[in-house]
């Protein structure tokens, strides 16, 4: 067997860092996000702009930050703004290309659940006291309404279920409510006339969407994962006839992402193996 030289959480950045093309401007924030936009920047797409929430415009990090809003953030920017501006300007105003985001649930339309939801997922239960909470949109459902995005998230059978239980921020079919009832409708009939999921990274494949149904379908399975195994942990009947397998990262990006990236493993480090 073959020597793996890389660990899960660096393949999802990998592949991740594949949506990022040159001069696009990305929208991130902490995490795989900066990891994916911070890789990009550094091997195919040197002219890309990475914004952060926390008002910094096209940083080049001496050390990657914790937090979008501290003094790390800012170094080597061309500007600092705000929130307002970022999230209104740029995302809301159409001048950035694509979010990169997290979420705690993704369903088959790229609904992200980054709020709440009961014990056990589908079931019915009171918002105002639910089974579980996360810490919410930030910035996600603001890119999520205006931007095409990618979805990271852990690949774990909880995580996909046909409908999301709480929709934070909107895919391709959002609710909307007409005299107490809920009916569902393409986000452009509901005005959101830009953006859209383009896929979902997972730590075991990458998901993308039919053109036609807006479905999530198995596009790619990485390296010592199954298809019909994947299938398995999803909670739609996803297509699996179209995946193939990735391909292994390049030992260089892998040492361009751990010694140049984040040699501080500042975020790397926090990362689950």
């Amino acid at each position: 067997m073959a020597e793996q030289y890389y660990s899960v959480p660096e393949m999802v950045v990998v592949e991740t860092s594949k949506f990022v093309k040159d001069e696009m401007v990305i929208f991130v924030g902490i995490g795989l996000g900066l990891l994916t936009a911070s890789l990009a920047v550094k091997t195919h797409a040197p002219r890309a702009t990475i914004l952060m929430e926390g008002g910094t415009v096209d940083s080049r990090f001496a050390h990657l930050p914790f937090s979008v809003c501290e003094p790390r953030s800012a170094y080597g920017c061309t500007v600092t703004t705000g929130l307002f501006d970022i999230l209104g300007y740029n995302a809301g105003g159409a001048h950035a290309d694509l979010a990169i985001l997290g979420a705690a649930q993704v369903d088959q339309y790229g609904n992200l659940n980054s709020s709440m939801g009961p014990r056990q997922s589908g079931e019915p239960f009171d918002v105002l006291h639910p089974g579980w909470r996360a810490t919410g949109s930030g910035g996600a459902n603001d890119s999520a309404s205006g931007l095409p995005f990618v979805v990271n998230i852990v690949h774990q059978d909880r995580r996909f279920p046909k409908v999301v239980d709480y929709l934070t921020s909107p895919g391709w079919m959002v609710k909307e409510f007409e005299n107490g009832k809920v009916k569902w409708v393409p986000r452009k009939e509901a005005g959101l006339i830009r953006g859209g999921p383009v896929a979902i990274v997972t730590t075991q494949c990458i998901m993308k969407f039919d053109e036609k149904t807006k479905i999530a379908y198995l596009a790619e399975y990485f390296p010592g994962t199954d298809p019909g195994e994947i299938k398995k942990t999803i909670g739609w009947d996803i297509d699996i006839s179209r995946a193939v397998q990735t391909e292994p990262p390049s030992r260089e990006v892998i040492n361009i992402l751990r010694n140049e990236v984040d040699p501080d493993k500042v975020l790397l480090g926090s990362l689950k193996k």
